[in-house]
């Protein structure tokens, strides 16, 4: 579970994997909420990737609206490093796992970020396995499995974790079970699951009960209008006769 992977060491650095559409950023967005606000809690040192074109600046937009929402103190430039869009696909992947460095010299506006004297995120990083764990956020199946084949033999004791979509979840389930990756939050559901098991309460949270209201309304308004037509409709049907007669 990820819960497990709770950040209790403050300062830990994390590869933070911004992979799904813009579309999806309602629900994985909300869906990582709770994680992301205890990255920012625990002044984790975040590198954010993406092999998506959008992702580099929704993984900005989402540290940066956690933050703000909740009214954290967490240094952006100083904490995270934005090494952009890696292209092409599962070769790229293959390329950044085995030479982080070598493949991203520059991070999204064009500074040099490793070497000396880098950028403090990535301080002590020689390779994915130095990451305290590698968190992917994804809509995509196919994109979870090519950081699960391409990434995670190399991540040695590095814990792969994932947030998903709900529709996404069934088939990288599978991975799970197999212990390739070592936790899933998947759907709105997931995120209130992540959220409670932590003790926190968050976005998520709040749009499961708003959700589970609607539902609520929706369910009575189907019952009264169900009780409606069993019960009084047959009176008026008759009264509309006896008029006509």
């Amino acid at each position: 579970d990820l819960a497990s992977f709770n950040l209790r060491q403050a300062g830990a650095p994390i590869l933070l994997a911004v992979d799904y559409e813009p579309a999806y950023s309602g629900e994985i967005g909300i869906s990582a909420s709770g994680f992301i606000e205890q990255v920012i809690r625990q002044q984790a040192l975040v590198t954010l990737v993406s092999t998506s074109p959008t992702g580099p600046a929704l993984g900005e937009d989402l540290l940066n609206t956690v933050r703000t929402r909740n009214e954290l103190a967490y240094d952006m430039d100083r904490m995270m490093v934005n090494l952009g869009y890696l292209s092409g696909g599962s070769a790229s992947l293959q390329a950044f796992a085995l030479d982080p460095a070598r493949l991203t010299r520059y991070d999204l506006r064009s500074q040099l970020v490793w070497g000396t004297p880098g950028h403090p995120a990535l301080n002590g990083i020689n390779s994915l396995s130095d990451y305290f764990l590698v968190i992917v956020l994804t809509d995509n199946p196919d994109t979870a499995r090519g950081w699960i084949e391409q990434v995670e033999p190399l991540l040695a004791e590095t814990p792969l974790l994932m947030i998903t979509s709900a529709q996404a979840a069934p088939m990288i389930a599978p991975y799970s079970d197999s212990g390739q990756v070592d936790g899933i939050v998947s759907g709105l559901s997931g995120g209130v699951s992540y959220e409670l098991l932590m003790g926190q309460s968050g976005q998520a949270q709040r749009y499961w009960d708003a959700y589970q209201i609607g539902l609520i309304i929706a369910v009575t308004l189907t019952l009264a209008g169900a009780l409606y037509y069993t019960l009084l409709a047959p009176y008026q049907v008759r009264g509309r006769r006896r008029r006509k007669g």
